[in-house]
């Protein structure tokens, strides 16, 4: 789960009749998690008339992409809405919240990579109207390539504890025999907060120290330079 909170960034206006002014854009970070299997993405509006705007989400790769917000609805104002494609249709409402389907399926983002700049776009199609992007987030599940390598399967087991915490922990392999595992912690908003590297790993334990960051949700993503996984962290 990565989010871009509190942006409150201003859409400008739509210079006419179905005339569109210019786009906002807003992006979030996803470190490499794998191969997408599924997505979801969430978008808090504050506008009067939410006919009049579009919203489009793009994939890293600035090409591949899904309309979201087809100036769906009509006269109704704001929205929080989880757009997935397990979604129901959409029901109009002042504010129209809930889980919808999407204007075009999330599917296209199906098999792809989950690495990089993810971009919200928004562009308002009719005047008079104007309102906020307030913030929106993305929920990945994504596959990691299958291996036979058996370092593989015991990478898997590794263990952090205790989780939840206060921002120490320990990393523990458990019948883990390898030179070197490198470690990178992310906060919800794709940034790098930590960067770290466990030598001549032998089935022991490695405390990490990351007490000075904000309470929340963090990813740390382990590698042996041919597997990967990531760990989700709860730090209070």
């Amino acid at each position: 789960f990565y989010s871009d909170e509190d942006l409150n960034i201003s859409i400008p206006d739509g210079i006419g009749a179905n005339q569109y002014g210019d786009a906002i854009t807003s992006t979030i970070t996803i470190p490499d998690l794998g191969v997408l299997s599924s997505i979801s993405a969430n978008v808090d509006v504050t506008h009067t008339y939410i006919n009049d705007l579009v919203v489009v989400l793009y994939h890293p790769d600035q090409e591949t992409y899904a309309i979201l917000w087809g100036r769906d609805c009509s006269g109704e104002d704001n929205f929080d809405i989880t757009f997935s494609d397990e979604g129901t249709e959409i029901i109009c409402n002042n504010p129209t919240v809930g889980t919808f389907l999407p204007y075009e399926s999330l599917s296209v983002f199906e098999g792809m990579d989950s690495a990089g700049e993810w971009t919200l776009l928004i562009q308002d199609g009719y005047n008079e109207d104007i309102g906020f992007l307030n913030d929106w987030s993305i929920e990945i599940c994504s596959e990691a390539p299958l291996s036979v390598n058996p370092s593989s399967i015991v990478l898997q087991d590794l263990i952090i504890y205790p989780n939840p915490n206060k921002g120490i922990f320990n990393v523990n392999f458990p019948y883990y025999n390898k030179s070197e595992i490198k470690m990178s912690i992310y906060d919800i908003r794709g940034r790098k907060i930590i960067e770290n590297q466990f030598n001549n790993i032998q089935n022991d334990s490695h405390t990490v120290n990351i007490s000075t960051v904000e309470a929340g949700v963090y990813l740390a993503v382990f590698s042996d330079g041919n597997n990967q996984i990531t760990k989700r962290i709860i730090i209070n």
